[in-house]
């Protein structure tokens, strides 16, 4: 029993390991994790290496071979995207290996840094992607694709990352080289977006505009560790933006003006003009004349009204309700508003049916097979007890434009029946005696305050969707 849960263990850790998951991004083809994890798999327990079979380390070289291999064929492809790939890849593959004190025990490895520079790798990489991106720069389509590519080179600053993050003791001259790497990233992907926003910003509509003051604005924050505004980049997002939102406030106010003419006594035209003009001053504050066209708008297009209650939950209810089409005042009332709950009353009913039952039951068989029959005489008793809970209300609404005035109870019922059984009660349990207890008055009370306020927010919803309209 234990050399199989030994077993168990063992194999649970090797599915585990980072060797293991080395093999499975070689299966399906993600050279970059097989060659991280397998040197992760080393320098994190350098006894792995130690107790490593020949067998093993002959199968791992090969696959370091084979890999090697297909990036050799990706970089003499026709497709500039497989070129890109080729040259990011091997980027982030190099980083990886020359980082690692067990690269060099593996010949594939030991040839691959021998023979390339990382600078040349480096620099090749970034031709390839500016070379790529320069193909998608045009307005084809939304730049997804431009972005996706330009983008693809902070695989190489994550590689960067992964190593400075594991190795705190890193040579000053491979640190320094790093930097200069990060930075050369981070400039390529700013320039990237930048020339992506000036392609945008001259088509002028808002979409593209919108699209642009995002672009440089993201610009500004790839770059910005090593130098604010860069290229004008936050400049042009102000100024772009600027013209967005100038855009944006004519085109809301142009269609609160159309709401506003054409509105005559409907009050929901100037509320829809009143909305126009509040959209127009989140762009431009004081946009025009809107700040007299919004005290106009409310003045006609808001109901004003005055609520009473002795329901605090109900009063809120319609104030929240009202709250889009309508405000509170002391004066010059448009609506009275008045709803009021009565005291909640319980009270119980019962009547008693009483049957006289005869019932003739088989208790057995004589000698001869006879049945035996034994003559019951019993007498069921039935009582029925029905609680009512109700709660009185009224809801009225008087004004100029709407009236409606609502007197009504909710009541909820509740029936018990219980039975009993007295005499010669034959056996079996469809004559046992029941006993069902009554929800009682707190209960019922519940059921009818839910019942209460169903149909009270009903009437309010029905209320406010009429006031719409008007």
């Amino acid at each position: 029993m234990r050399k199989i849960l030994f077993t168990i263990l063992c194999l649970l850790f090797i599915s585990c390991s980072n060797l293991y998951k080395a093999n499975k991004a070689y299966e399906r083809g993600d050279y970059v994790e097989n060659i991280e994890l397998t040197f992760k798999y080393f320098d994190e327990k350098p006894e792995n290496f130690k107790e490593l079979k020949e067998k093993k380390k002959i199968e791992i070289n090969s696959k370091f071979s084979n890999i090697f291999e297909y990036y050799s064929k990706l970089k003499n492809s026709e497709k500039l995207e497989d070129r890109n790939q080729a040259n990011i890849e091997l980027f982030q593959i190099y980083i990886a290996s020359d980082n690692s004190e067990y690269s060099r025990e593996f010949e594939a490895q030991k040839e691959f840094l021998a023979s390339n520079n990382i600078r040349d790798i480096f620099n090749q990489a970034l031709k390839t992607n500016k070379e790529l991106f320069s193909q998608n720069i045009g307005l084809r389509d939304d730049h997804t694709y431009a972005l996706k590519v330009i983008d693809y080179t902070k695989n190489m600053n994550i590689a960067i990352n992964n190593v400075i993050e594991s190795n705190k003791s890193l040579d000053r001259n491979k640190a320094e080289l790093y930097s200069y790497f990060k930075k050369e990233i981070a400039k390529h992907r700013a320039d990237g977006y930048i020339s992506l926003a000036e392609v945008e910003e001259k088509q002028g509509s808002n979409q593209y505009l919108r699209s642009a003051q995002n672009l440089y604005y993201k610009a500004n924050q790839i770059y910005s560790k090593y130098q604010s505004n860069y290229r004008n980049s936050y400049s042009k997002y102000e100024s772009v933006k600027y013209k967005a939102d100038l855009n944006d406030a004519r085109d809301n106010y142009n269609k609160g003006m159309e709401e506003y003419r054409n509105a005559g006594s409907s009050k929901a035209k100037y509320r829809a003009a009143n909305y126009y003009f509040r959209e127009a001053q989140k762009y431009i504050s004081n946009y025009k004349d809107t700040n007299k066209l919004l005290s106009e708008t409310k003045e006609k297009g808001y109901f004003k009204y005055s609520l009473s209650s002795n329901n605090g939950d109900v009063k809120n209810k319609i104030s929240n309700a009202l709250n889009p089409i309508a405000y509170p005042v002391t004066s010059g009332v448009e609506l009275f508003i008045d709803y009021r709950r009565g005291e909640y009353s319980y009270n119980t009913f019962s009547y008693t049916n009483t049957e006289q039952i005869r019932k003739e039951i088989q208790t057995s068989i004589d000698s001869n097979g006879k049945a035996i029959i034994k003559e019951y005489n019993f007498t069921k008793t039935t009582t029925t007890v029905e609680e009512l809970g109700t709660i009185p209300y009224t809801f009225s609404i008087r004004g100029a434009y709407y009236n409606n005035n609502i007197s009504n109870e909710v009541t909820v019922k509740n029936t018990v029946n219980n039975v009993k059984y007295s005499g010669e009660v034959p056996p079996g349990s469809e004559y046992r005696n029941s006993d069902n207890k009554l929800l009682g008055s707190n209960e019922l009370k519940k059921k009818v305050e839910e019942k209460l306020k169903k149909e009270v927010n009903e009437y309010i919803n029905s209320m406010v969707n009429d006031l719409k309209r008007i």
